[in-house]
């Protein structure tokens, strides 16, 4: 059992693309508590959902096994049981996502609390008025009684609907993204879902954009209340706090916008991860291995000083990041959907038809990493070899993940051609 008061709250913000923060990259919007939880974090470049499909993503975050592996009901335990039974630690899931609170593994946290959201028929006059606010201060209320110091260890799980929901943030902060020749943006809520012609007018998109991005905007000010409520709780001085999104959003960069199409770009799949160490530990490491939510129970794990899980690949070398090693966990980063597979490795992003990939190159699609943030240059056809390769490379994947990742099967590493594009 854990001898030394500790705590870990986990927050997932559904939707929410890291190309849209500070921290990743972008300067078109401020989002300041972004860049103040990157300063004090450690924080993965390359962090990939490997499932866009919230029930696949939670059997990642909850049982350690990639989302390939469909095992849901299958016995074993969840990232609650374990750390329940290894270190006496109690475990609060709190979200508004019907999804995640009906999914077949909430049932494990000892405390499941599910948040109904109200109907939103217009945009917010304030920040604090928004859904996002009304979960996040019944949050910070939660982490803030008193008891929480002296209690057992605890693992607080909040997971938001933030952009699936309603986007209901004041409509002043899609105007601030609004240039003075800019059209004026839409007061429409609804979770925009559409196909864009080839040919869409450049405003439409940017209408798009300003929606998401005063969303975002309204998003960092409630990060930045809970970061703030941490620091002032009485757990605070004991508590890890990890920040990441189950999914990004897809405004248009391949002619889709929302979440309906089942192709695998970056925009979908790229999502942010920080994870922040009460005693200071790799705060403002940017780490440039690859990672998956499999890895989350990992990261837990090794905070609560227990053992990693089996089934969670590289798992136990997770603790090195902590210690500042600069360690590859993970050589390629694989996701599924219904009809597609994609495939990050350092040097490359590799998206196919799943069922094509053992039989038609033609329908692949290659882009050079890290150059080619958006995947806008496809160049399969130029580099048959490498997506030769990352066919194989699957195929190793997938006959892995059969087989649970087993420690004493390891697939083989990425030749070096796989690694880099150069």
């Amino acid at each position: 059992m854990l001898k030394t008061g500790k705590n870990a709250i986990v927050v997932v913000l559904d939707r929410m693309s890291a190309g849209y923060l500070g921290p990743y990259g972008n300067t078109w919007l401020a989002t300041p508590a972004w860049n103040r939880l990157a300063s004090q974090s450690l924080l993965f470049e390359h962090a990939w959902v490997d499932s866009a499909d919230l029930g696949s993503l939670y059997q990642s975050y909850w049982r350690a096994r990639h989302a390939l592996v469909s095992d849901v009901h299958a016995p074993g335990g969840t990232l609650f049981d374990w750390l329940r039974d290894g270190a006496g630690v109690r475990s609060t899931l709190i979200t508004d996502e019907w999804e995640v609170a009906h999914h077949p593994l909430a049932s494990s946290a000892d405390e499941p609390l599910y948040i109904a959201p109200d109907p939103v028929e217009r945009s917010a006059e304030l920040i604090e008025h928004t859904q996002l606010a009304r979960l996040v201060f019944y949050a910070a209320d939660w982490m803030s009684q008193p008891d929480r110091k002296n209690s057992s260890p605890f693992v607080l799980w909040l997971h938001a609907r933030c952009m699936a929901g309603p986007w209901d943030a004041p409509w002043s902060l899609r105007g601030e993204l609004a240039a003075e020749e800019d059209p004026t943006p839409s007061d429409a809520i609804e979770v925009p879902e559409c196909r864009l012609p080839a040919d869409v007018d450049p405003d439409i998109r940017l209408g798009f954009s300003q929606s998401y991005g005063g969303q975002v905007m309204a998003a960092d000010a409630c990060l930045e209340f809970l970061m703030s409520a941490l620091e002032l709780a009485p757990c605070g001085p004991d508590t890890l706090l990890l920040v990441t999104s189950s999914r990004g959003f897809p405004l248009g960069e391949h002619g889709v916008v929302g979440g309906g199409d089942p192709r695998l770009y970056s925009e979908l799949l790229q999502v942010p991860c920080l994870v922040q160490y009460p005693d200071g530990a790799s705060a403002a490491i940017r780490t440039q291995s690859l990672w998956q939510p499999e890895l989350l129970p990992a990261m837990l794990m090794d905070w609560f000083e227990l053992p990693p899980p089996a089934s969670a690949r590289c798992a136990e070398r997770i603790g090195g990041l902590r210690d500042d090693q600069q360690i590859a966990l993970l050589d390629r980063a694989v996701s599924v959907s219904t009809t597609q597979i994609a495939m990050r490795t350092p040097g490359w992003f590799f998206t196919c038809p799943r069922a094509s990939i053992d039989q038609d190159a033609a329908e692949c699609e290659l882009y050079a990493k890290p150059d080619d943030r958006w995947e806008v240059n496809q160049v399969a056809s130029r580099c048959p070899e490498v997506v030769a390769g990352l066919r194989a490379a699957w195929s190793q994947f997938a006959s892995s993940a059969a087989e649970a990742f087993s420690h004493s099967h390891p697939m083989p590493p990425l030749p070096p051609q796989l690694m880099d594009p150069n």
